[in-house]
């Protein structure tokens, strides 16, 4: 539920869900997880408006 919220109201992370194809209505398996990158402090502070 979290991951949909996400991808459909916070820009930061539509934008990083699409880079990845990631279908947020299949069932979230460990290499599914995998793939969602984790960002950075930088990444932060640069996209802070898009969170």
């Amino acid at each position: 539920i979290l991951i949909r919220h996400a991808r459909r109201h916070v820009p930061f992370y539509r934008e990083r869900f699409k880079k990845i194809d990631l279908d947020i209505d299949a069932t979230l398996t460990p290499e599914i997880w995998r793939q969602i990158p984790l960002h950075t402090r930088t990444d932060i502070q640069e996209n802070f408006t898009a969170l």
